[in-house]
């Protein structure tokens, strides 16, 4: 996580964990960051295709990018997801698992929501994972 991202308002910081949860009680999915979060230079791209269900995708890096045109064309994976937040009791008892701290967005602040770059939804062997 950069920076730029740990100067948060408290403001936006609470909306987006509020609409975070409205979004999995709904079943939908909600990006954490999107490309317009980060401003500045650096490859960023949005797209949509039938992998991600027509849904517009922030891939905010070529490695990201280069991960997603993986996925794109492996015929096994359904759908793909971006920028996945994890929950925050899932990412502190990972960080206490290992023994570190878990990062705040101050001092003594509010933990910093974690995410992923993309989870893939695969059919194998007739199953969905």
């Amino acid at each position: 996580m950069t920076s730029r991202t740990r100067h948060m308002k408290s403001s936006t910081f609470k909306r987006k964990l509020v609409e975070q949860e409205a979004a999995r009680r709904e079943g939908r999915h909600l990006r954490w960051l999107g490309t317009r979060d980060l401003p500045g230079a650096g490859i960023k791209v949005r797209l949509t295709c039938l992998k991600t269900q027509l849904r517009e995708i922030h891939l905010l890096s070529s490695c990201e990018q280069a991960a997603f045109l993986e996925l794109w064309w492996d015929e096994s994976v359904l759908t793909v997801y971006d920028q996945v937040a994890i929950p925050q009791s899932a990412s502190l008892r990972a960080a206490t698992q290992i023994d570190v701290e878990h990062p705040t967005y101050r001092p003594g602040g509010e933990l910093i929501v974690l995410s992923t770059d993309l989870v893939a939804i695969r059919q194998q062997d007739g199953r969905t994972r």
